[in-house]
């Protein structure tokens, strides 16, 4: 009997990244969960995803803000931010508040990055390695 895959949550407001997050993800073996907005993230924690992908642009919650909620309901879970501000302090405040992999976080004004390594994701409780075999690294270009 195989272990169940890992459940990655994709939280962006564009239908066509969370797609491209979904086909690059869910061919590698991931279930994905998506959620458009902060109010659908929240409500969708309950399925204990192992990972979390966060846009820090969303329509009805602050990035920022939803990332210290979820660090409020679950502190282990690692979460790798994309973003495609060129606001350098920003992106540290997300680190602050939690966020995971700072080589994700990937600024500019036209690229989006997620990077997904054959490596542990550092020192939380509950540590999710990505294999060799599941390994991603997804750039988008817009």
């Amino acid at each position: 009997m195989s272990a169940a895959p890992l459940k990655i949550m994709i939280v962006d407001a564009e239908p066509p990244i969370r797609k491209l997050l979904r086909m690059g993800l869910s061919t590698q073996g991931y279930d994905i969960l998506e959620a458009p907005d902060g109010k659908a993230a929240l409500d969708l924690l309950e399925q204990a995803p192992a990972l979390i992908i966060l846009d820090l642009g969303l329509p009805d919650i602050q990035g920022h803000d939803l990332l210290r909620m979820i660090r409020g309901r679950n502190d282990s879970v690692p979460i790798v931010v994309l973003s495609s501000r060129g606001d350098e302090a920003g992106k540290v405040q997300a680190l602050d508040l939690g966020a995971d992999d700072p080589s994700a976080i990937h600024g500019g004004s036209h690229s989006r990055g997620c990077a997904c390594g054959p490596r542990p994701l550092f020192n939380r409780e509950r540590r999710i390695t990505v294999n060799q075999s599941r390994a991603c690294d997804l750039r988008a270009a817009y």
